[in-house]
C-alpha cells in the first residue's frame, strides 16, 4: 500500500499549491494554479495507473490473455466491439505490447477526468483525492472496459449542461460500444436543469433508502433486462458486502443535505442538485447490489457526483468562516482516507500489491 500513500501525499502537496496565486503565460492564455495543479495531478495519476503491472487489478490479466484471441472475440461478440477494435489495432495491426495498450486506455480515462474536474469542480485536487479514495480509482485499476465507458459517459455532462440531446446520445452510444452498462447514464440527461429544495433532497434520500426494503421486488425486472452473457449467474444469490461500501455514500448524502448552502427559496443550485441526484443513484445501485452484485458496478458511473458535490458544499461553508470549511474538509478527507485504506487491503479487486510493469 506504500505506493498509494506516496500518490496521495503528492496530491496533498499540489492541493497546497492550488491555493497559491501561481500563473504561467502560455501564448495568449494565462494558466492559473488551479489549472496547473489539476494538470500535474492528472499526469501523475496517468503515470501511476498506466505503468502498473498487469497483476494489479483482478481483471487485467484476463484482458492480457484475451488479446491473443481478439480476432475470434470480434466475430463472437456482436456488441461492445469498440474495445476489441482498439485491442485489435494495438495487437494485430501495429503489434504493440500490452503495456502500451493499457497506457492508452489510462490516457483516455485521465483526459476525461481532467476535462470533467476542470469544468465542474471548485477544488480540483480535493476532487482527485476523493476520486482516488471512494472506490472509482480502485475500479479503474481493474475494469478497463467499463472504466473507458464511464470516462466517455462523463464527457457527456458537458452536453447535458448545454441541453444538446443528440450530442449527448451519440456520446452514450459510443460509451456503450465499450461496455453496455453505459446505457444507465442515459437517465442523467433528464436530471439536468432541476433545482432541488431541501425538503425534496430529504424526500429523495428517503426514497433511495426505501430501495433496501423493495429490492427483492425489482429482481424480476433486473432479470429481464440483464444481458444474456450474465444469464449463468444467479442474480438472487446474495454475497458478503463490506458495510463501508454502503455506509460511506449514505453518510455523504446526509452530509450534503445538512451542510449544503440553500438559497432564499431553500433550494440548491443547479449543479449541486444535479450531482446530489447522482449520489442518490450511486446509493440506489449499491443497495440493489445486495441481491445482484452485477448492479454494484453501475454505481461507479455516478461516483463522479461525490467527487464534485463534496468540494462544492465545503467551499460554500467558507461563508461561515474559513476555519469551519477547513475543519469540515479535514473530517471528510479523514473519512475518505480511512475508507480507502481499510477496504483496499485484501479486497476482491486485488489492487493492494501495487508494482510497476518492469518489476516481476
Amino acid at each position: 500500500m506504500f505506493p498509494y500513500v506516496l500518490l496521495i501525499l503528492s496530491i496533498f502537496f499540489f492541493s497546497f499549491l492550488e491555493k497559491e496565486k501561481i500563473s504561467i503565460a502560455c501564448g495568449s492564455k494565462v494558466l492559473d494554479s488551479r489549472f496547473l495543479c489539476c494538470f500535474f495531478c492528472i499526469v501523475e495519476l496517468c503515470l501511476f495507473m498506466g505503468l502498473r503491472h498487469p497483476s494489479v487489478g483482478c481483471d487485467v490479466l484476463g484482458y492480457l490473455n484475451n488479446r491473443y484471441n481478439n480476432s475470434e472475440i470480434l466475430i463472437e461478440m456482436p456488441v461492445e466491439r469498440a474495445f476489441n477494435y482498439i485491442n485489435f489495432f494495438f495487437h494485430d495491426i501495429i503489434n504493440a505490447p500490452f503495456q502500451l495498450f493499457l497506457f492508452f486506455t489510462v490516457c483516455v480515462t485521465c483526459a476525461s477526468l481532467f476535462f470533467t474536474f476542470i469544468r465542474q469542480s471548485v477544488d480540483v485536487t480535493f476532487s482527485i483525492l476523493l476520486y482516488i479514495t471512494i472506490g472509482t480509482f480502485s475500479m479503474a485499476l481493474t475494469g478497463i472496459r467499463q472504466t473507458l465507458a464511464m470516462s466517455i459517459s462523463w464527457l457527456s455532462i458537458y452536453f447535458i449542461e448545454k441541453r444538446k440531446f443528440l450530442f449527448f446520445l451519440a456520446t452514450i452510444l459510443l460509451a456503450s460500444s465499450f461496455h453496455n452498462s453505459a446505457v444507465v447514464f442515459f437517465i442523467a440527461f433528464f436530471l439536468g436543469g432541476i433545482k432541488l429544495s431541501r425538503n425534496q433532497c430529504i424526500s429523495l434520500f428517503l426514497v433511495t433508502l426505501s430501495t433496501f426494503f423493495s429490492r427483492n421486488l425489482l429482481n424480476p425486472l433486473v432479470a429481464y433486462i440483464q444481458p444474456s452473457k450474465y444469464n449463468g449467474i444467479d442474480i438472487y444469490a446474495g454475497y458478503d458486502i463490506n458495510v463501508l461500501v454502503l455506509l460511506v455514500p449514505i453518510t455523504i448524502l446526509l452530509f450534503c443535505i445538512v451542510f449544503n448552502d440553500y438559497d432564499n427559496e431553500k433550494k440548491c443550485d443547479y449543479q449541486d442538485s444535479f450531482f446530489f441526484m447522482f449520489c442518490c443513484l450511486n446509493v440506489f445501485f449499491l443497495i440493489l447490489s445486495l441481491n445482484n452484485n452485477q448492479l454494484g458496478r453501475l454505481s461507479y458511473y455516478f461516483n463522479i457526483g461525490i467527487c464534485i458535490l463534496i468540494p462544492s458544499i465545503i467551499k460554500k461553508q467558507e461563508k461561515k468562516g474559513i476555519r469551519v470549511a477547513k475543519i469540515t474538509k479535514f473530517i471528510v478527507l479523514s473519512f475518505a482516507l480511512a475508507y480507502f485504506f481499510i477496504s483496499t487491503p485484501g479486497g476482491t479487486l486485488m489492487i493492494d500489491n501495487y508494482k510497476v510493469f518492469w518489476v516481476d
